[in-house]
């Protein structure tokens, strides 16, 4: 019995040793955010309970122009070096198609539609671009089968922005991707997120979307950074099928 819980002993040691090294793997994959000054951001990465290889999370922050910030979130379907992989290079890809058209989200996803159709056919991506124009304080947004970002007001009232919505990356070419608009105030905080914060086992999905939106009237007064913290591990007794990664984005004053 005592070598069998040795045994036990050090197979856990080593799933441990081997979750902390996927985790450092990917974080070094993701992009490093710009520093843009007066626009404060957070970032969390958690890597599944299960998973121990990387995966295909990402998040970003573009300065587009003096007037407008672009943020992405997504997702390459699956783990492994492969996905890990195509979404560095998705990720790199965006970085050089922002700068052309940045501030229309429908054709920054038509674009890296094409790019993974002529790249990377057989895989799928969700994700989820936005641009902030500082002068009209207007956000604009696309999202390809990613879940819908979550506005949280300066009071902890939230809503999620659902209006343009359109199939996943990848699988369809020529999609015609939808985007929307909405005012946001000093002081929101914009979350984007991985389908990893709101999936569990045997639950209906909307059921995490509604959590997100409950634990959002606890947010309040919190520093950005201590705000996405808390989201990250808001269930800290769950098993989290898959990764979760996270970027918040807090509005400035009107300039």
């Amino acid at each position: 019995m005592a070598q069998q819980i040795a045994q036990a002993l050090r197979r856990a040691g080593l799933h441990e040793h081997e979750h902390r090294v996927a985790e450092r793997l990917q974080l070094s994959l993701l992009p490093r955010l710009p520093q843009l000054p007066g626009l404060e951001t957070a970032t969390c990465y958690a890597p599944g309970s299960d998973l121990l290889s990387v995966g295909g999370d990402w998040y970003d922050v573009y300065d587009v122009d003096a007037d407008h910030i672009g943020l992405s979130i997504g997702d390459v379907a699956g783990h492994g070096l492969h996905e890990a992989t195509a979404m560095a290079q998705v990720t790199a890809a965006l970085r050089n198609i922002v700068p052309r058209c940045g501030t229309n989200p429908a054709a920054v996803l038509d674009e890296v539609n094409t790019f993974l159709g002529r790249y990377h056919p057989e895989r799928m991506a969700t994700a989820c671009y936005l641009v902030f124009d500082r002068r009209t304080r207007t956000l604009t947004y696309a999202t390809a089968g990613h879940p819908s970002p979550l506005l949280i007001h300066a009071d902890g009232s939230s809503a999620y922005l659902d209006q343009a919505t359109s199939p996943p990356l990848g699988p369809v070419r020529g999609i015609r991707y939808r985007q929307a608009v909405t005012t946001v105030a000093e002081s929101d905080t914009l979350l984007l997120y991985t389908d990893g914060l709101i999936e569990r086992r045997r639950e209906d999905l909307a059921i995490g979307m509604r959590r997100l939106t409950e634990l959002a009237h606890t947010t309040s007064s919190l520093h950005i950074a201590d705000l996405c913290d808390r989201f990250l591990h808001h269930q800290p007794e769950a098993a989290f099928p898959d990764d979760r990664a996270l970027l918040a984005f807090r509005f400035p004053p009107p300039s």
